[in-house]
């Protein structure tokens, strides 16, 4: 099923392609916590890592379904971006889509559209909203593919719809732009039928770097029977987004053996887009263990890499 969202201000899938960070598993004896007339000669760039631009020819169809333009990019956190121009203002009923051949293999994924393995669509355009859809071929049928972060939005005539992460799925791919009224029936496509698919090449100088503060912990001392929290700050290198590259993280204490049930007050606070954000940990110390030691960890995996930061303290009766 689609998933419904503003797009004004996109939603860096930015929160691709929106799921965000939901409940995630917590502790080693754990718990769940929060968390688009005259013709144009089509140009294209060279294929190599950086945006792809390619002009369409102009009036296939109406305007509001005509391809003018399309400029496809990425960045070194894998979040890959289809701008496409028409020539007029799409309707709420003009689908815009994007075809991705990621294994470059035209005997793969559809044979309707040279082979494509994946279909990106932003359909129901307006100002203030979109469906958005990422859809994987199964051999027979595109299908919906989950846990992606959209970035969908509509200003005036341009369209813009991408999803983070991509280059998890192909470092570079042949791709092609149309649009729809009816599903499967195109109108107009980018590059013209008959011309072979684009080539685009992901962005990307290797693992993005990311860093985790020391822990601290409110209160200072922590007290038997008393609410105990464990902070760390996680900050990124460059323009990546932290919380929607964030796979999973963990909250695990102990005391002597007995593991600590974190609280569901723990959580993953930031704002989408920023290349900062904070794990809270929440645990109650068990009472009568003053003058035993604490030891925990806050673990993280950040685009498919674990980080992990561990603390200890002595418990105070």
């Amino acid at each position: 099923m689609s998933n419904r969202l503003p797009i004004a201000v996109p939603a860096p899938l930015l929160a691709l392609l929106a799921l965000g960070i939901g409940a995630t598993s917590c502790g080693g004896g754990s718990s769940s916590v929060q968390r688009t007339a005259t013709a144009v000669a089509p140009t294209e760039t060279s294929p190599e890592p950086g945006p792809t631009s390619y002009r369409d020819t102009r009036a296939e169809t109406d305007a509001s379904s005509d391809v003018r333009n399309v400029v496809v990019s990425s960045d070194e956190a894998g979040l890959l971006s289809f701008k496409v121009t028409l020539a007029a203002e799409p309707d709420r009923h003009t689908a815009v889509l994007a075809y991705l051949d990621t294994d470059r293999n035209a005997a793969t994924g559809t044979s309707a559209r040279f082979g494509a393995d994946y279909q990106l669509a932003a359909s129901r355009l307006s100002q203030t909203d979109a469906t958005f859809s990422l859809r994987r071929w199964n051999g027979r049928t595109f299908v919906e593919v989950s846990s992606v972060y959209p970035d969908v939005e509509l200003r005036g005539r341009v369209v813009r719809l991408g999803f983070a992460n991509a280059d998890r799925i192909a470092k570079s791919f042949r791709f092609a732009v149309e649009t729809q009224r009816r599903p499967g029936v195109m109108l107009d496509r980018a590059p013209d039928p008959g011309q072979p698919p684009l080539t685009f090449e992901m962005r990307g100088s290797g693992p993005a770097k990311l860093s985790l503060a020391e822990i601290t912990l409110a209160p200072r001392r922590p007290r038997a029977g008393r609410v105990l929290t464990a902070s760390t700050g996680i900050k990124a290198a460059g323009h990546v987004d932290v919380m929607n590259n964030i796979e999973d993280f963990a909250c695990s204490a102990r005391v002597g053996p007995r593991f600590l049930e974190a609280r569901d007050s723990s959580g993953l606070h930031g704002v989408e887009g920023a290349a900062t954000a904070e794990i809270r940990c929440v645990w109650r110390i068990p009472p009568g263990t003053g003058g035993k030691s604490l030891i925990g960890s806050i673990e993280l995996t950040f685009r498919g890499r674990p980080v992990s930061q561990n603390f200890s303290a002595l418990i105070t009766p």
